[in-house]
């Protein structure tokens, strides 16, 4: 049995398989295979590798500065926001690094302890609590697998498998299966009693409408 599996070895999995890998007996997870990505819809991220102020001082504290050869132009040192509904922009400083997220992720793995299993072309199909542990199924080419652990880390995005097995009733699972946000959130927090949109009352929102998100704001006052 493993003390701990994490599946993703995108940023967050990579780094906690780096911090905890030489203290825990570790299996790091990863659905994509090795070597160049294969063309495709899914062959590169749909996410931006855009590194904001707020991770750079994340790698920095861990010691880690990001190599000239993850960088990718342009570099970009201001922001053009845009207000839709009232046409309004502007232009603020921001100093990002833009990265090649394949090769970003890339370069977070081989910094994983060499006593941590890493095993790649892996799909997590099942997920069974069993009171002492966790049972995972792991589906590749050669076929399924059942490994266990005593923690499992979702370290897979946002339409994560394990969160989907784990918590069947969570708020993205539910609006992944055709359902409201409202309808979601009262749902998730019936079953739970705790969810991401409950981090502040509807009436925190309403009270400061200044300090949140437009959109955000406009979404919660019309319900």
């Amino acid at each position: 049995m493993y003390d701990l599996v994490i599946v993703g070895a995108g940023p967050a999995g990579s780094t906690l398989a780096r911090v905890a890998g030489s203290r825990l007996r570790t299996l790091l997870v990863e659905r994509r295979p090795d070597g160049p990505a294969q063309p495709g819809p899914r062959s590169a991220k749909c996410c931006g590798g855009l590194l904001a102020p707020e991770a750079q001082r994340a790698l920095a504290a861990l010691g880690l500065g990001v190599p000239r050869e993850v960088l990718i132009g342009p570099q970009l040192f201001a922001v053009r926001a845009i207000d839709v509904a009232s046409g309004i922009e502007r232009h603020y400083p921001r100093h990002y690094l833009n990265v090649d997220r394949g090769r970003f992720d890339a370069w977070l793995r081989t910094l994983v302890p060499a006593e941590v299993e890493v095993r790649t072309g892996h799909l997590v199909t099942g997920l069974c609590d069993e009171g002492d542990g966790v049972a995972l199924a792991l589906e590749s080419t050669g076929g399924t697998e059942i490994v266990r652990a005593r923690l499992v880390v979702g370290a897979d995005g946002a339409a994560s498998r394990v969160r989907a097995r784990a918590f069947p009733g969570a708020e993205a699972t539910a609006m992944a299966r055709g359902l409201g946000p409202i309808a979601a959130h009262a749902s998730t927090m019936a079953k739970y009693g705790a969810s991401p949109f409950a981090l502040y009352p509807l009436s925190v929102i309403q009270a400061y409408p200044q300090r949140f998100n437009a959109n955000w704001v406009r979404f919660w006052k019309c319900h």
